[in-house]
């Protein structure tokens, strides 16, 4: 002890096994070595070490001192991966103190690395939490919170899923940007409740009569999209149109909307996927604006003749 502290360090001392036991095991952290010889009584100091085993293993360096003759029998016999193994009596005090002061900074190297992996820890802890943010945040961004719709961002995965179909499938398919009519009378009072209410209205309409496979989408604002799969550009078209008319008469019974009319620009989308979404949109907002100018409730696409409908 006078040796140790010599050196600066101070020493705890517990004269038998069971109190050495007891006070490593309340306050491991407060000790950088242990100093332990095998010959204690009440508690071996073999048994003291094998009841701390996974305690101290790893984390605080142990200096076994034994008198027996075998030094490598002695910390076999302690089923411990000791630091050092001292013989007694010791004939080098000298010796002694650097072996503690070695066992020292090899604790400084393991409090090290453990507050490494603790800081590795919290890092992949809180990279594992913001991937599972992102994918959470991801997954809400590709559906549109008022309508329970998908958005533009599942309609652009959708459209490169196609263009990615194997050769010789049938991949015919119309897109259809859908836009309501006189939306702006839903505001003209201020409140933006009843167009919310009748974007959700329609937004239904076009979720219930559009057949399975066929999804709808929210463009954004008033504006909606449908891909009609498994149709040309000429069977795209009617089916937009009944699809217009079918909503037309399902709005007659809506109560406080009144009658809700749509416009549409339909364009075809090619098989290859050489047109990318904003291209197709832009040519079917281009159809769309000739429906508005032709007085609404209409449908338009580069087919030259349609039919005219009323109200």
């Amino acid at each position: 002890v006078d040796a140790i502290e010599r050196r600066g360090h101070q020493a705890v001392v517990a004269h038998d096994g069971r109190s050495g036991y007891e006070l490593i095991a309340r306050g491991l952290d407060e000790f950088d070595v242990i100093l332990c010889d095998l010959n204690l009584p009440l508690l071996s100091g073999k048994q003291m070490l094998d009841r701390l085993g996974t305690l101290i293993r790893g984390r605080t360096p142990v200096i076994v001192m034994s008198g027996l003759p075998h030094l490598r029998d002695a910390l076999l016999e302690t089923r411990q991966i000791a630091f050092r193994v001292l013989s007694k009596p010791f004939d080098d005090i000298v010796a002694v103190q650097d072996t503690i002061e070695s066992a020292m900074k090899q604790r400084q190297l393991l409090q090290s690395v453990i507050e490494k992996d603790r800081r590795i820890y919290e890092l992949e802890a809180r990279v594992e939490f913001l991937v599972h943010q992102a994918t959470e945040l991801l997954s809400e961004s590709r559906l549109d919170p008022l309508t329970s719709l998908p958005t533009r961002l599942q309609l652009a995965e959708d459209i490169r899923a196609r263009a990615a179909m194997p050769a010789g499938i049938d991949s015919n398919t119309t897109l259809c940007l859908i836009d309501m009519d006189d939306f702006r009378r839903f505001n003209k009072d201020g409140s933006y409740s009843r167009g919310d209410e009748a974007i959700r209205w329609v937004a239904n309409a076009l979720r219930h009569r559009t057949r399975d496979g066929d999804p709808v989408y929210r463009w954004g604002g008033d504006e909606f999209v449908v891909l009609v799969h498994g149709t040309d550009l000429d069977d795209g078209v009617a089916t937009m149109d009944r699809l217009r008319e079918q909503i037309f008469d399902d709005s007659r019974g809506s109560p406080g909307l009144g009658l809700i009319t749509l416009s549409a620009g339909v364009v075809r989308v090619p098989a290859n996927g050489r047109d990318p979404l904003h291209m197709l949109i832009d040519e079917a907002q281009r159809f769309l604006t000739q429906a508005k100018e032709a007085g609404g409730n209409c449908v338009r696409s580069s087919i030259r003749s349609h039919p005219a409908y009323g109200i």
